[in-house]
């Protein structure tokens, strides 16, 4: 697979030159490992965060989404055919060079509408939620936290959430567990996200 990193929230494949230095990938790999198998479930919003800062700052390094297959109490799913799946859209995508959609939607912007948040996605193609009931969400506001029955639109791109009170915070996924069920057209899930209006604090 060449000198890449493909992780998958809470699983990761890596690939590495012939030419990488055995002894120290040995050490690393070792407490890598031993790392992740001390992580409890309230923890499991720390290494999402994590994971996504190395998307974010390593090169050649992809992640996917497991949200909707992850366990309370587990950090390691038992559907390993989803999430290898996934991670063999990102090698086809982002190695071999296929035209294919392989990336989570990711949140790239939010705007106020009067009492509406709009939030817009990279990747989203054929967005949609799985259910009647967008799961995983929270409204956070200086008196109360709305987590469920929230009043949604999907158009193209946008997540348009109706009647959200202003200030507020908003929390997709964050939580150290939940199932999250908004996906792309690849049936591959959003990536956890946040945000802040400018005067809630």
């Amino acid at each position: 697979m060449g000198d890449c990193i493909l992780i998958g929230n809470d699983h990761c494949a890596i690939g590495t030159d012939s030419d990488c230095h055995p002894k120290e990938y040995a050490t690393v790999f070792r407490k890598l490992i031993e790392n992740w198998m001390h992580v409890t479930g309230e923890n499991y919003g720390m290494v999402r965060d994590v994971q996504e800062g190395v998307r974010k700052t390593v090169h050649k390094a992809w992640m996917t989404t497991s949200g909707d297959v992850g366990m309370q109490w587990d950090i390691h799913p038992k559907n390993k055919k989803t999430i290898g799946e996934r991670l063999a859209l990102l090698a086809r995508g982002h190695v071999y060079q296929e035209e294919i959609l392989c990336d989570p939607p990711e949140m790239k912007g939010v705007q106020r509408q009067e009492n509406d948040i709009i939030i817009t996605f990279s990747n989203a193609k054929g967005l949609h939620v799985k259910g009647n009931e967008l799961q995983a969400l929270s409204i956070i506001t200086h008196d109360k936290d709305i987590g469920s029955g929230i009043d949604f639109e999907i158009q193209d791109d946008k997540l348009i959430l109706h009647q959200v009170p202003n200030p507020c915070e908003i929390r997709y996924g964050k939580e150290p567990y939940c199932e999250i069920n908004l996906y792309n057209e690849a049936d591959i899930p959003v990536i956890p996200f946040e945000w802040l209006s400018e005067n809630f604090k």
